[in-house]
């Protein structure tokens, strides 16, 4: 198995500890490619070889159980990218998660922005809040389209309890060297 993105990591003290290598995505789509069949993926999601994260995406079973909470939930995020059949912007704790902000809590939902205000169309098991196209950045991190850094913490502040949003905000208010809340490559924009 090959591996594809990284998460960052942050000690107690907020310190970047660097990032930590996942695993690759294996989608049925290209079951031949694999020289498989859709029947032996899903017998070997039931063997525990491979985990399915979604439906049509698994990814090593080893692998997948040696990955921190946080590190799983970036895998759901690729994978929801993977199986949309349109181009996915992620936000909230989304977005936190590709950026390497840390945030409190499991079991977020994978969270999208829609630029239509029709009540959002939450599916796919992506769920999806509405944007104004006007005041939204849209940045290419690891290959997936995010909202910028700035929007995903004020994002998290509003829509989060109180509890839960400081992480995100005191970790964004130490500027590194470069002015990033965290180290980071060099940044594609969309």
């Amino acid at each position: 198995m090959g591996e594809f993105g990284a998460v960052a990591g942050l000690n107690r003290r907020g310190r970047f500890l660097g990032m930590t290598r996942l695993p690759r995505l294996i989608l049925s789509r290209d079951h031949l490619f694999h020289g498989t069949t859709l029947k032996e993926l899903a017998r070997s999601a039931k063997t525990g070889a491979l985990h399915r994260v979604r439906q049509g995406v698994y990814v090593d079973g080893h692998a997948w159980a040696a990955l921190k909470p946080w590190e799983q939930y970036r895998v759901q995020i690729s994978a929801a990218a993977e199986t949309s059949r349109a181009r996915t912007i992620f936000a909230r704790h989304s977005a936190a998660s590709v950026w390497g902000i840390p945030t409190i809590g499991l079991h977020h939902p994978v969270q999208a922005v829609t630029l239509r205000n029709d009540g959002g169309r939450s599916r796919a098991g992506i769920t999806r809040h509405y944007a104004d196209p006007s005041g939204l950045k849209v940045c290419r991190r690891e290959g997936l389209l995010v909202t910028d850094r700035v929007r995903t913490v004020l994002d998290l502040a509003a829509f989060t309890p109180l509890v839960k949003r400081s992480l995100p905000w005191i970790t964004c208010s130490k500027p590194t060297g470069n002015g990033d809340c965290l180290p980071s490559r060099k940044r594609r924009f969309w």
